[in-house]
């Protein structure tokens, strides 16, 4: 085991004759023992091998505390929807031509729920990321929407479309995003004529 104490004499008992030595735990050193207990008058050894730093011991530290501040970052999902109660909108994967866009019909099932789906859509939405502010997870969404502005704007008018944003937030323990918007995006929103809906699902942090 290191540590910053600088050099200190170690006398190692039950281990027959051995001769009081000086180790600089402030070094790197291989200890034969199970563990050192110091107490005030000698230091206990019992038998083992193992080779440690002190650098290992932070490292290790740092990392836990690390892992768990990162499983503990709220998720967040930014998704791009039009709706229509009276047509589908299949249509629309090659009028507006977005990769990775989707459909789904009126009463089509939703997915991990028993709930049915109310209008036909098309959506656009980028994948779950870790982050403490919804306006980035907005940004990189508008970001990805931009080339295609004009038309998604064009069929909304033309097909008496609903438009919508959503904020989808899984909240791990007590953590939540902010809930900031800078005046750029929501003025952005706005261009598209879309409403703006949040949600937060307090979730179990997952296993590492």
């Amino acid at each position: 085991m290191n540590s910053r104490l600088g050099a200190m004499p170690v006398v190692c008992c039950g281990l027959g004759a051995v001769p009081e030595v000086t180790v600089n735990l402030a070094q790197e050193v291989t200890v034969d023992y199970l563990g050192i207990s110091l107490g005030v008058a000698k230091t206990r050894c019992y038998a083992r091998i193992d080779h440690v730093t002190a650098k290992d011991t932070r490292m290790s530290a740092t990392s836990d505390i690390d892992l768990e501040l990162r499983q503990l970052t709220p998720s967040v999902r930014a998704a791009f929807r039009l709706t229509s109660e009276r047509q589908t909108l299949d249509h629309l994967l090659g009028d507006i031509g977005l990769d990775g866009a989707t459909t789904w019909q009126k009463g089509e099932s939703i997915v991990a729920s028993e709930l049915q789906r109310r209008t036909n859509g098309w959506c656009f939405e980028l994948p779950w990321q870790r982050t403490y502010m919804l306006d980035d997870a907005l940004t990189e969404l508008l970001r990805a929407l931009t080339p295609y502005r004009d038309e998604i704007v064009a069929a909304t008018r033309a097909h008496d479309l609903d438009a919508h944003f959503a904020l989808e937030t899984r909240m791990y323990a007590d953590r939540v995003p902010a809930a900031y918007l800078s005046p750029a995006n929501v003025k952005a929103i706005a261009g598209y004529g879309a409403s703006l809906d949040t949600a937060v699902l307090p979730t179990t942090p997952e296993s590492p």
